[in-house]
């Protein structure tokens, strides 16, 4: 599957979701499980960089760069911003038995929560 960058525009292979995930990037919403997410544009920015990470290790950067291009490097206002997305998704993510979590000096990942 591909999909165009949002950044530079360029064609990019994309692994397709994990997990019985359905996304609708047209308005930024996904399913799983007969069950709709609704996504604000920052938290579809870091739902798809998790995505497109195919089950790996998304670095707090990578995260930042694909939401806020260019920002990253501000520092502590990125990083709390992130923090706090990352937190409303959690909560987001939860009804569909999915959550990011977070090895900690690397990064996040989206895994399937455990039954």
């Amino acid at each position: 599957m591909t999909h165009l960058c949002p950044h530079c525009g360029q064609a990019m292979e994309v692994p397709p979701p994990p997990n019985g995930i359905v996304v609708d990037g047209s308005v930024r919403r996904f399913g799983r499980a007969g069950k709709w997410v609704n996504l604000t544009k920052c938290e579809w920015g870091i739902f798809s960089a998790l995505l497109r990470s195919g089950g790996e290790v998304v670095s707090g950067v990578e995260i930042d760069e694909s939401v806020w291009p260019g920002q990253a490097k501000m520092g502590v206002n990125v990083m709390e911003r992130r923090r706090v997305f990352v937190h409303r998704l959690r909560a987001k993510f939860r009804a569909v038995g999915l959550t990011i979590t977070n090895e900690r000096g690397h990064g996040y990942k989206l895994e399937e929560v455990a039954a």
